[in-house]
């Protein structure tokens, strides 16, 4: 019995280590950058606490994303699919193209700049989900497409994923505040 359990304990630990390790996807000059990019993107009324959870929250998203792994087939499709590669090389390389100081210049200045790398990026349209295509747009597409921003645009409990069951079914969502 305790043989199986020291077995089970040694096997985790590459896991776990690997799970620690993939915390997060950027370092840590890349995190201020998708912090800035965030700032500038997204609803100044929601704070800057929220702005800055949201980028974390992306920054989790991209470390944990798994390449290969099967996604939704959709109503209709009879073929599965699975997740492309991982976004975060193409990231990478625009944070780099921004440059350093990306993050110290005023907001108005970091968006123009974005709308002109989204521009030459060929980004005509927010994607449904994260794409690759432009880490903004991505950020954007990541936050705008979730719950939680549908929540804020009402101002109300909505929870669009969670089920509330019958017995609320009828009842009008909380208001938020």
């Amino acid at each position: 019995m305790f043989r199986r359990a020291w077995l089970q304990v040694v096997a985790a630990i590459p896991f776990l280590q690997r799970s620690a390790w993939a915390a997060t996807a950027f370092g840590s000059a890349e995190q201020t950058q998708v912090q800035a990019i965030a700032e500038a993107v997204l609803p100044e009324s929601l704070g800057v606490e929220a702005v800055a959870k949201i980028a974390r929250a992306f920054d989790a998203w991209v470390s944990g994303y798994r390449p290969g792994a099967d996604m939704e087939h959709g109503y209709g499709r009879t073929r599965m699919s699975t997740k492309p590669a991982s976004p975060l090389r193409t990231y990478q390389t625009q944070l780099a193209a921004m440059g350093a100081t990306f993050a110290s210049l005023p907001v108005a200045e970091r968006r123009e700049r974005l709308a002109a790398s989204m521009t030459a990026a060929r980004v005509t349209a927010l994607p449904l989900a994260p794409s690759g295509q432009h880490i903004a747009s991505d950020l954007m597409a990541f936050w705008f497409r979730s719950a939680e921003a549908n929540d804020v645009c009402f101002e109300r409990a909505i929870r669009r994923y969670d089920c509330r069951g019958f017995s609320t079914a009828g009842q009008q969502p909380k208001a938020l505040r």
